[in-house]
């Protein structure tokens, strides 16, 4: 259900953990995903992340901040609220920066939280499944996980270097076990979560790595071309909290932003064959 009252009484989420399945708990943070997930959100604050599993969260978007309360228990070692009972405090709240770690630091703390892995390539080529499927990846010789949703489902998956941004997650089994150290996953959320390593002297906001988006800041209207002249097969624009604002999938090459707020967007762009990626600027 959805609680009418904010409760007096909150726990980090690091202290929730702690106090092991079974226990009552209630948390405050900040969302960090949406439905491409399912029902499950992840909740994140300042001590780290936990996961809320049940149909009160369904209604939750990525930038919520809520106070989550309900009974802690495991699924295949993942720490979940269910059922939660959930109370939305306000929307748009500033997501927490990613935080930077490798395969091997990739553990327990990390569940729940935004992370970010560097320097990443995808052992599969081709797209992504129509159905969630895990993925083997390797970043400086280690190799872990990277599971797909709904979102992800038909996009290209990446070719080359890209570093990837997602929520820690796990499942390892059995689902009456406790206490496993392996099994832990990365979620990346939507394409804007492959980012593209930085190249020397390149504008991020007028091209990135054969994608060249202008007028760029634009009020009114925004061109892009690929390189080669290759044909467009699918568009999608997200808002700086990863809100869709704009998906087409015509092979088009102007967009009207006229009527976008303010602010900064991610526009990715989907060819045959490649997976592109910007930033442009509304003014």
């Amino acid at each position: 259900m959805i609680a009418t009252s904010i409760s007096s009484f909150s726990q980090t989420t690091a202290a929730a953990k702690a106090q092991g399945v079974g226990a009552n708990v209630t948390v405050r943070g900040v969302v960090i995903n949406g439905s491409e997930l399912g029902i499950i959100r992840y909740i994140q604050d300042n001590t780290g992340g936990i996961a809320a599993y049940g149909s009160p969260c369904a209604t939750l978007n990525k930038g919520d901040s809520v106070v989550i309360s309900g009974p802690l228990t495991e699924f295949y070692n993942l720490f979940e609220i269910s059922p939660p009972v959930v109370n939305l405090i306000s929307t748009n709240a500033k997501l927490f920066a990613p935080e930077v770690v490798t395969p091997s630091t990739f553990g327990e703390t990390q569940e729940g939280k935004l992370i970010k892995i560097m320097n990443c390539t995808f052992n599969a080529t081709g797209n992504f499944s129509s159905t969630a499927t895990n993925y083997t990846v390797t970043s400086n010789s280690q190799t872990f996980a990277v599971r797909s949703n709904t979102l992800l489902s038909g996009t290209p998956i990446p070719t080359g270097t890209v570093h990837i941004i997602g929520v820690g997650s796990q499942f390892c089994g059995p689902q009456s076990s406790s206490g496993c150290t392996t099994g832990y996953q990365l979620l990346p959320r939507t394409t804007a979560d492959f980012v593209l390593p930085s190249v020397t002297g390149l504008n991020e906001f007028t091209q990135t790595l054969g994608l060249s988006v202008y007028p760029n800041p634009s009020n009114h209207t925004i061109h892009f071309s690929l390189n080669n002249d290759e044909k467009v097969s699918f568009v999608y624009i997200s808002d700086i909290l990863g809100h869709c604002v704009f998906a087409s999938e015509e092979n088009i090459s102007t967009i009207d932003v006229s009527a976008m707020p303010k602010g900064i967007y991610h526009i990715n762009l989907r060819s045959k064959n490649n997976l592109y990626q910007g930033k442009f600027i509304k003014e």
